[in-house]
Parts: C-alpha cells; structure tokens; sequence
C-alpha cells in the first residue's frame, strides 16, 4: 500500500527577543507529546503562506504576515511522507488561544534542542542553530517568496494565552 505524501507548511513566528513560537501535539493526536513549529497540510490550489494564514487562524487565532522561505524537508514517516516547509512569519497581535495543541511557548533557539521535537522538525532546527540573527534575516527578508515546491496540488480543550 502507498503512503501518502503530505505537502505541510510551517511558521517559524519570531519574536522581537529572537524567540520561535513553539506548539506541542496533544497525546490523543499523530506523534503526540511532540513539538513542532505551528502550521498544516497545504489545501488544493493553496501555496504554502496561504496555508499557513488559514493553519494559524484555525489553530491558534492568531494572525500573522508570512515572510521568507526558509527550508524544506522531507520526511518518511510510517504512516506518510511528509514534505515540511519553513517560512518566516511574524504575529501580528499579542494573544492566541490553543485550539489544537496542548500547551505552547516561546523558547529560544538553542533551547530547542533541549525538547522532543516531531522528527520532520529536526532538520530545520540545526539549520536554526547555525543561524547568528534569526529575527535580523526574518525581518530583512519580509517580503514573501513564493517556492513552487511548497504549492502541492494535493494535500492528503482551549486555554488563553498572552504573547509577552
């Protein structure tokens, strides 16, 4: 049986501190327990900063402006392969609410090898940590970029929180 392949988008959301808004997958959910980076599988006919508008809307009510392209991995899981991509993004509002994910945090960038992150992650976040200013490039390269690669035609409790 073929497994699926799964376009995903997601946002690297900077803080002004340089700090990553992280998310963690509830128990109930596909890899569990795991942190990743907020985001969703890219919808027909979406590209990959509208995927990740609508994707940071509906799980977090938080809006956000896309930025850069910053990588893409993929990912052979047992269940799909999972073609992940990175962009930028900034919040453009202080609060979220968590209406998919179980707890969420900023966390600097050297502090998130310290976490059990979803293993599609992993990739991204050493090319994280070999960055000097990941808020300077996220803020000099705001201008979108659009990477056809991350166009894919198919795509197989709530708690309050404050941004600081």
């Amino acid at each position: 049986m073929l497994k699926p392949h799964l376009v995903v988008a997601a946002a690297l959301i900077t803080r002004d501190d340089g700090c990553l808004l992280i998310a963690r997958r509830p128990p109930e959910q596909t890899l569990g327990g795991h942190w990743e980076f907020p985001g969703g599988k890219l919808e027909n006919n979406e590209s990959a900063e509208e995927c990740l508008v609508r994707e940071l809307q509906e799980e977090l009510a938080l809006a956000v402006k896309v930025g850069a392209y910053f990588s893409q991995v993929t990912h052979e899981y047992a269940f799909a392969t999972i073609e992940l991509c990175a962009y930028w993004a900034v919040p453009l509002q202080r609060h979220f609410d968590l209406r998919v994910h179980d707890a969420a945090r900023w966390a600097s960038i050297p502090s998130l090898r310290d976490l059990q992150f979803a293993p599609a992650d992993v990739p991204i976040i050493r090319r994280l940590l070999c960055l000097s200013a990941p808020t300077e490039l996220a803020v000099k390269n705001s201008r979108t970029n659009r990477d056809t690669k991350c166009t894919g035609p198919e795509a197989a409790a709530r708690k309050q929180s404050r941004l600081p």
